[in-house]
C-alpha cells in the first residue's frame, strides 16, 4: 500500500494506465495515485460546489445518486470539476442467478427433505446416492441383484455337501443337473420379490413347497448355509461393494452437509462446519450434469498427460464458429473446420494418443477431481443462497451543477459474490477517473 507521499510520486513516475492496473494496492491507493485527484473517500457526502460559490455551497452528493448504494461507497474528486461517486446494492431480484441453472456446467444440488426442496428433487437425491424411495439403500436394483446372486454361487462352490443337495434336487425336478441351471433358479428366485422373499421361491421350486419355513425342520437346517448367503447383511454387503464401485447411485456425486445459523453454509460432507445442533449431515448432494462431467474429464486426462482440449473460433461467427480442439504435445491443435463440440473433441483426442490409461487411476482422479469442482460450484452457490449479490451503480456528477452526466452513468446487476462486485465496481470507477484526469471538462 502506498503512502501519500508514495502515492504523489507515482503520480510523477508511474503512467495512468499502469497505476489502475496495480495489484495488491488498495482502490484508495490507485486512485490517489492517478492526475487530478483531490480527494479519495470511502464515504459519499457533501462536496464544495465549483465555481465561484464553492466556500459557501455544498452539493450533496447521495442526493444527487439515482441509486443510493447499501455497501461499499466510494468517492473521487476531481480538480476539474467532477465527482465519481459509487458503490454496492443488494441485488433483489436474484433468482435467475442460481449457479445451478441448466446450461452453467455447474451440476444440480439435490435436498433430502422436501421442505427445502420438493418430492422430484427428493428422489433425485435418493437416486444419486443409489438409495430406495424410502432413503434406504437399494437392493432391488440389478446390478446388486446379480451380485448376490454371484456371491452365493461362489459360496455354494465351496460348500460341496450343500452344492451336492441342491444338485440332487434340480434332478428331482427335471432341471438340468448344473451350476449354470442352480444358477439360474436362484437368479429366478431373487428376481420376483426381491432377496426377503427368494428363500420361498428356491422352495417352491426345488420342493414344491410354497414358503421356506414350511420345510422339514431337519431340512431348514441342513439347508441353513442356504439361507445365510441370502440375509439382510450378505445383500447390503453387496450393495456396498457394488457402490464402491460405482454401479448404483451416480458415481461422481458429493454428499453435502449444510450448516444453518443466520444463513447457510453447504459444504462437502465431512469439510465445513461440525455443529452438533446446526449442521445437517449429508442433506443434500450435488450431482455433475453431463458438461460437468466433461470438464471434470478434460481436466483428469490433461493430468494423466494424454492431452489437453480447448475452444477456438467465436460463438455466432459464420466464418469461425466456436468448436473444440485437441493438443497430444501441447503445441500441435487439431480439429480445424471439423466442427467439434468439447466431448467430441475429448473422444477424438483418447482415441488419437498411443498412451494406455489406467483405469483405477483415471477413476482415482475423477472422483478427487468432481470433489474439486464441487467445491468450486459451492462457492457461488453459498453466495447466492444467502443472497449475496449486488448492482454496481457508479455515478459522475457534474461539481459546479450537482447532476448526473448520463451518458456516463452505470448500473449492472447480477454480480454474485462480493469480492467480485467490488473487483467490478473498483475497475469502473478508476476507469472513469482515469478518463476524467485526462479530458478537458
Amino acid at each position: 500500500m502506498f503512502s501519500n507521499k508514495e502515492a504523489a510520486l507515482n503520480k510523477k513516475v508511474l503512467r495512468p494506465e499502469t497505476v489502475i492496473a496495480l495489484e495488491n494496492a488498495t482502490f484508495s491507493t490507485r486512485a490517489q495515485a492517478l492526475p487530478g485527484v483531490v480527494e479519495v473517500s470511502y464515504s459519499i457526502g457533501e462536496v464544495p460546489v465549483s465555481g465561484e460559490n464553492q466556500d459557501e455551497d455544498t452539493i450533496d452528493v447521495r442526493r444527487c445518486m439515482r441509486i443510493s448504494p447499501d455497501i461499499e461507497e466510494r468517492m473521487v474528486v476531481l480538480d476539474r470539476g467532477i465527482i465519481i461517486a459509487g458503490g454496492l446494492a443488494y441485488d433483489q431480484d436474484s433468482s435467475y442467478l442460481n449457479p445451478c441453472e441448466p446450461g452453467m456446467a455447474n451440476g444440480n444440488i439435490y435436498h433430502a427433505s422436501k421442505w427445502r426442496g420438493d418430492a422430484d428433487e427428493q428422489r433425485s437425491y435418493y437416486a444419486a446416492l443409489g438409495l430406495d424411495g424410502d432413503g434406504n439403500k437399494d437392493f432391488s436394483c440389478q446390478v446388486v441383484t446379480d451380485r448376490i446372486v454371484k456371491r452365493v454361487m461362489k459360496r455354494l462352490s465351496n460348500d460341496l455337501s450343500l452344492l451336492t443337495r441342491l444338485m440332487h434336487r434340480l434332478r428331482a425336478t427335471g432341471r438340468p443337473v448344473s451350476k449354470a441351471s442352480l444358477e439360474n433358479v436362484i437368479q429366478f428366485a431373487i428376481d420376483q420379490e426381491g432377496w426377503k422373499y427368494a428363500l420361498d421361491y428356491i422352495a417352491d421350486a426345488l420342493y414344491g413347497v410354497r414358503f421356506w419355513n414350511r420345510l422339514d425342520s431337519k431340512l431348514q437346517d441342513d439347508l441353513q448355509p442356504l439361507a445365510d448367503l441370502i440375509s439382510e447383511s450378505e445383500v447390503e454387503a453387496c450393495w456396498d461393494e457394488a457402490f464402491s464401485a460405482g454401479e448404483v447411485g451416480n458415481p461422481l456425486a458429493i454428499p453435502l452437509d449444510i450448516y444453518e445459523h443466520g444463513g447457510f453454509a453447504y459444504s462437502v460432507s465431512g469439510t465445513g462446519m461440525n455443529c452438533l445442533w446446526d449442521t445437517s449431515r449429508a442433506a443434500a448432494v450435488w450431482v455433475p450434469d453431463q458438461d460437468a462431467i466433461d470438464n471434470i474429464l478434460s481436466n483428469v486426462l490433461s493430468e494423466l498427460g494424454i492431452g489437453q482440449v480447448a475452444w477456438f473460433g467465436a460463438l455466432g461467427s459464420e466464418t469461425d464458429p466456436l468448436h473444440a480442439r485437441f493438443t497430444l504435445d501441447g503445441s500441435t491443435w487439431v480439429g480445424e473446420g471439423k466442427g467439434w463440440k468439447w466431448r467430441e473433441a475429448l473422444d477424438q483426442m483418447v482415441a488419437a494418443s498411443s498412451k494406455p490409461i489406467d483405469r483405477k487411476a483415471l477413476d482415482s482422479l475423477m472422483n478427487a477431481k468432481a470433489v474439486e469442482y464441487c467445491n468450486g460450484v459451492l462457492e457461488e452457490y453459498n453466495d447466492w443462497v444467502n443472497g449475496n449479490v449486488y448492482g454496481v451503480l457508479c455515478y459522475v456528477i457534474d461539481r459546479s451543477t450537482g447532476r448526473i452526466i448520463e451518458d456516463e452513468a452505470d448500473e449492472s446487476w447480477g454480480y454474485l459474490g462480493i469480492k467480485h462486485a467490488k473487483d467490478e465496481l473498483n475497475e469502473i470507477m478508476l476507469a472513469k477517473v482515469l478518463k476524467y484526469s485526462q479530458t478537458d471538462h
